[in-house]
C-alpha cells in the first residue's frame, strides 16, 4: 500500500530544489555595473536548442540597445547587425552551451545546472553551477578551406 502524502507539506518547486536552465546575463565594462536584479536578462528552458537560444539572445540584445531604425535595418537585412549573436569558441571549436552578443553591454547565454532562487520577490538570491564548456562532437565538425 503506497504511503499517503501529507497535505500540509508543500512540494518544493524546481527553482527551490535546483534545476538546469539557459541563463542569460548582461555584462558590461568596468565603469557601468548593473544591480544584480538587472544582470539576469532571462531564464529559459534547457531543452531548447542552441540555435533557438542564439536567436533569442540576438533579439533581446537588439531591443535593449538599438534604436527603432537600427532594429528595422537588422530585420530587413541580417548583414546590418554589427553584433550578431555567436557561439563562444575555444581553440576554434564552437562551444554549444555558451553564446555571446554585443560589445558593451553584452549578453551571455549559457547552460547552467543547479539553478536555485531563494528569498522573497523583493529580495531574491540566485545561485547556479556553471557547466563545463562542451564543444561540437568531432563527428559533426566540418573542415573548410579558406
Amino acid at each position: 500500500m503506497p504511503a499517503k502524502r501529507n497535505p500540509t507539506r508543500r512540494r518544493k518547486l524546481a527553482h527551490e530544489r535546483g534545476m538546469s536552465a539557459w541563463l542569460l546575463t548582461w555584462g558590461c565594462g568596468p565603469g557601468r555595473q548593473r544591480p544584480a536584479r538587472e544582470r539576469i536578462a532571462a531564464i529559459l528552458n534547457p531543452r531548447w536548442s542552441s540555435d533557438r537560444i542564439q536567436r533569442i539572445v540576438e533579439v533581446l540584445h537588439n531591443t535593449k540597445n538599438y534604436t527603432l531604425s537600427e532594429q528595422a535595418g537588422c530585420a530587413n537585412n541580417y548583414a546590418f547587425n554589427p553584433y550578431p549573436a555567436e557561439f563562444v569558441r575555444n581553440d576554434g571549436v564552437r562551444q554549444l552551451g555558451y553564446i555571446t552578443c554585443g560589445h558593451n553591454p553584452w549578453l551571455l547565454a549559457r547552460l547552467v545546472t543547479d539553478l536555485r532562487i531563494v528569498g522573497s520577490p523583493r529580495g531574491e538570491a540566485v545561485t547556479w553551477t556553471e557547466r563545463k564548456p562542451q564543444g561540437v562532437p568531432v563527428s559533426k565538425r566540418r573542415l573548410t578551406s579558406a
